[in-house]
């Protein structure tokens, strides 16, 4: 049957003494199914127990330390885990101000000071923050997003896993190092792609450092500013085995070639010489040579050393202008397998001589000092030397004859 206690005023039951007087020891003991309290519970005293299998709370906020007016301890949420191991424990941590999230020895009758927390882990599907610093590794098995990232070490998680960092949208990735940016692989391959297709690779092959570009016939550009305006320095033409294509000239100290196409090869140097030089046995072939200088001189590059002009198969050595032989200082010199035509001075005029192999010399051009003509000969075999004034001798002829052998012109 429900009864119902109905007071005008305030109503107190107390027990003994009371709790306030401090020195009450008994207890009141409601002994129900279901106890309704239809009004506001205000609980006094030092600690509240409940032991009940499980507590709901129709309340969506929970105050701890309610119109304290300064904290100087810990507070938070302890629980009580028996002999599985330490009490778990969510706190704030009063001396750091940040929260701490682990295992405890401390109970909920811990009050004073701070609260010792072993950090502990934490499983969750999102974490967003401002900011974070985490003293040990981070483990994620899903996408790990985050506005700004500081660390030492990013490793992937698990075997063989790869690592990938991917930017939003259009975005880009920045890597700003105060020092250097070491790029450390194994595989000895950097692999560059656009949209999942690679396009380069640089690579270390045995000891090489080797620069590919990965489509088919795709050249090997190098580009630059040129007063403001950008230019191709060099092609690598890919079509082409690799032709190397230079925008402007080209300084190097040697080059050595199979093949050089060029409209212009300058020496590096004021003066500086230009040496073509074959190796071993090979030959400098020139199609087709035209000589463009002051001088316009072909000279030897060591003393008493021969210049060969050899024309391919039976061909002929063809000269389509004067050709000027500067006086020497005697004949020809003895050279098997040769003849020679030169110049040397007789009286004080340059004139054209022949020797041939034996040694003999003749003398083309046919005028002497007086402007006669005159026919010269030396015979090395017979030791004889013949100087003729020819024209004498004609007009002699004319006179013995009364014929005319001699021409005006």
């Amino acid at each position: 049957m429900a009864k119902t206690l109905r007071t005008s005023g305030d109503y107190t039951i107390k027990a003994g003494d009371g709790y306030n007087s401090g020195s009450g020891t008994n207890s009141i003991t409601l002994d129900s199914l279901n106890v309704t309290v239809n009004g506001n519970l205000t609980v006094g005293g030092t600690s509240s127990t409940i032991s009940t299998t499980n507590t709901v709370i129709e309340d969506n906020i929970i105050e701890l330390q309610t119109g304290i007016s300064a904290s100087t301890n810990d507070s938070g949420i302890i629980i009580e885990r028996g002999s599985t191991g330490d009490n778990a424990a969510i706190v704030w941590d009063e001396s750091a101000d940040t929260f701490k999230l682990g295992t405890t020895t401390a109970t909920g009758a811990d009050k004073s000071g701070g609260i010792t927390v072993t950090a502990g882990a934490l499983e969750v599907a999102a974490l967003t923050a401002t900011t974070g610093t985490f003293s040990g590794a981070i483990t994620s098995t899903g996408n790990f997003v985050a506005g700004q990232v500081t660390t030492n070490d990013i490793t992937a998680n698990g075997s063989n896993a790869a690592v990938t960092v991917t930017s939003s949208g259009t975005g880009d990735i920045n890597l700003d190092s105060g020092g250097d940016i070491v790029l450390d692989v194994d595989g000895a391959d950097i692999k560059l792609e656009d949209d999942g297709t690679e396009f380069g690779r640089i690579s270390r092959i045995t000891s090489d450092l080797v620069i590919k570009s990965m489509g088919d016939n795709n050249d090997i550009i190098f580009k630059g500013l040129d007063d403001s305006a950008t230019i191709n320095a060099l092609t690598l033409d890919m079509s082409a085995a690799g032709a190397a294509i230079f925008n402007s000239t080209v300084t190097a100290t040697d080059v050595t070639a199979n093949s050089l196409t060029t409209n212009e090869i300058a020496s590096n140097g004021s003066n500086a010489d230009i040496n073509i030089t074959p190796q071993g046995t090979g030959k400098v072939v020139v199609n087709n040579l035209s000589i463009d200088g002051e001088l316009g001189n072909i000279t030897s590059d060591s003393s008493n050393m021969d210049i060969t002009i050899t024309p391919h198969g039976t061909g002929d050595l063809r000269v389509d202008s004067h050709i000027g032989l500067k006086v020497q200082g005697g004949d020809a010199v003895a050279d098997g397998d040769h003849a020679h035509i030169y110049a040397k001075d007789d009286t004080g005029s340059a004139e054209v001589y022949v020797r041939d192999e034996a040694g003999n010399v003749t003398k083309l051009s046919p005028h002497n000092e007086k402007g006669n003509w005159e026919y010269f000969s030396r015979n090395v075999i017979t030791g004889k030397v013949i100087r003729i004034d020819m024209e004498k001798m004609v007009r002699k002829l004319e006179e013995l004859t009364g014929e005319r052998f001699i021409e005006n012109a």
